[in-house]
């Protein structure tokens, strides 16, 4: 969400919007918490594709690789 928010040029329409979005970014218990438990499922099945070899697996390490980095 992070990224998106920096993506989408999110600067704020003013004072009030900038601490809106602010407490967004800062807000630990907020939805935009990392799951890690879901980060750890999708590198277990991507690293499962990788293994069988049925799908392209470069797009797969890369995507995987990618989501790690993040």
């Amino acid at each position: 969400m992070q990224e998106m928010m920096v993506q989408a040029r999110e600067t704020g329409r003013d004072y009030e919007h900038c601490l809106a979005l602010q407490r967004k970014l800062d807000d630990v218990d907020s939805e935009m918490k990392v799951d890690d438990s879901r980060v750890k499922s999708i590198k277990t099945l991507a690293d499962r594709l990788i293994r069988l070899g049925r799908s392209n697996t470069r797009s797969v390490q890369q995507r995987r690789d990618n989501l790690i980095a993040k």
